[in-house]
């Protein structure tokens, strides 16, 4: 039974990522909306842990688990929180999709992947689809630093659950 309620929770979560965000950065500055919502997670999150009685990580995996909650917690989200201060979170979401290109070139910058003409192939045709997506905000006016800061996140959050393999 709990595999099913973990994948619904982890459903809501992050399907409602995006406008969490919006909705926390209309209430509070970027950073603290970001901070406050880390904030409880970890709360929640160690109460579980705890509860179910499970051994706190050590030596190789403590490593791992630090370069990750840096990487993500520390890099990946606050950007997104404050890149998405000026971008409509529909549009964040979109942008952000490109974390499977930026987890190929940097599992190749890690000695973890190879690459094939196929695969860069899908990666370019996927970031022709973003930039055709975007090209008319981009043309308009929209926030460089604001869609600077949601791709920097979108290239943090693969390479941090790259420092966990």
């Amino acid at each position: 039974m709990l595999p099913p309620i973990a994948f619904v929770t982890c459903g809501l979560v992050w399907g409602t990522t995006f406008l969490a965000i919006r909705v926390g950065n209309e209430s509070l500055p970027a950073l603290w909306a970001c901070s406050i919502r880390l904030a409880v997670a970890a709360a929640i999150l160690s109460i579980i842990q705890i509860a179910l009685r499970q051994p706190w990580p050590k030596g190789d995996a403590l490593k791992a688990a630090c370069w990750y909650g840096f990487l993500e917690f520390g890099v990946g989200l606050p950007l997104l929180y404050w890149g998405e201060r000026v971008v409509p979170s529909g549009l964040a979401a979109v942008l952000y999709a490109i974390c499977p290109i930026t987890a190929m070139f940097a599992a190749k910058a890690l000695g973890m992947e190879q690459w094939n003409l196929r695969k860069l192939g899908a990666a370019g045709f996927a970031f022709f689809g973003v930039v055709v997506i975007f090209w008319r905000e981009v043309l308009a006016g929209a926030s460089a630093p604001g869609f600077t800061s949601i791709i920097l996140a979108a290239c943090a959050a693969p390479v941090a659950a790259l420092m966990l393999q």
